[in-house]
């Protein structure tokens, strides 16, 4: 099987000045002037539900435009500075690549110069969305800055979307290739989804939380276990989860759950600075 790499926001946070989720949540509150959120206990929300509860206060007490809380929020995501391990994934051997970042730190280290390469238009929803640069293809599945309709920030766009998926795959499938069969898709100039790719290559997730509100991509883990059970020939998906000191209940019930979809849980100890336990995942990816 072919290896693919699933980078979530863990690798921007290697950067200086760049922002948490918490952060970019509380700059969009203080951007709609919305004191009627409690966010105080954000850490025990899931995070497309406080931007719900943003999107939702604001548009009732004054008629706030969600596309309004996107672009504002686009334009903080574009102030994320890259580093060395976006280069080094762009400098692999890989061929595709799998973000939920809407940045383009990974295009930006290797060099500015690149253009949106869909296999089809979408104003919203993202399951063509991708750039090339370097001969790989870079997967924007929740969206992608220079295009706001397109982030995936509240819970009722991750349902739109888990939707999209589960139409594409299931409903007719003579529109994905990877259910027809087809497993050289990317060599054969037809149109795909990374959800072919997903199912197809052994995944790499890295650098992702996997939380639960993480709907999509629950449900495509759960899909592709299915289809394995059905001897439908699928990749392996490993996991790895950071390790600083003995693992919370709540963490070791999710590995315990990725394990049940199988997942390999890979365990990367560290100290205080993640980045020897990136140096050790991506020289076992790469």
């Amino acid at each position: 099987m072919e290896k693919t790499i699933f980078i979530g926001n863990g690798i921007n946070l290697l950067s200086n000045g760049n922002p948490t989720w918490r952060a970019v949540l509380e700059s969009l509150a203080n951007f709609v002037d919305n004191s009627d959120v409690d966010l105080s206990n954000i850490e025990e929300k899931p995070f497309p539900y406080v931007f719900e509860e943003i999107y939702l206060q604001a548009a009732r007490s004054k008629g706030v435009k969600e596309i309004a809380l996107k672009k504002y929020a686009a334009k903080l995501i574009n102030n994320i500075p890259n580093n060395e391990y976006h280069l080094q994934i762009l400098n692999s051997n890989l061929r595709h690549i799998i973000t939920t970042n809407y940045d383009y730190n990974l295009e930006d280290s290797f060099s500015k110069q690149y253009k949106p390469t869909n296999m089809k238009r979408e104003t919203k929803y993202s399951l063509f969305r991708r750039r090339i640069q370097n001969d790989k293809n870079i997967w924007y599945i929740h969206g992608e800055a220079s295009y706001p309709n397109s982030l995936m920030l509240g819970h009722e766009h991750y349902a739109g979307s888990l939707q999209k998926m589960r139409s594409y795959l299931t409903r007719n499938k003579k529109i994905s290739p990877f259910m027809q069969g087809n497993h050289l898709f990317d060599n054969n100039g037809i149109n795909y989804s990374w959800v072919d790719v997903f199912l197809r290559d052994d995944i790499y997730i890295v650098g992702y939380q996997m939380d639960y509100s993480e709907i999509d991509i629950w449900w495509l883990l759960s899909y592709k276990e299915r289809k394995k059970l059905q001897g439908k020939s699928v990749g392996k998906t490993t996991y790895y989860q950071f390790q600083n000191n003995k693992l919370d209940n709540r963490t070791r019930a999710k590995l315990s759950l990725l394990s049940s979809f199988g997942v390999r849980v890979q365990l990367v100890l560290i100290a205080n600075d993640y980045r020897p336990g990136y140096d050790l995942i991506l020289n076992e990816i790469l």
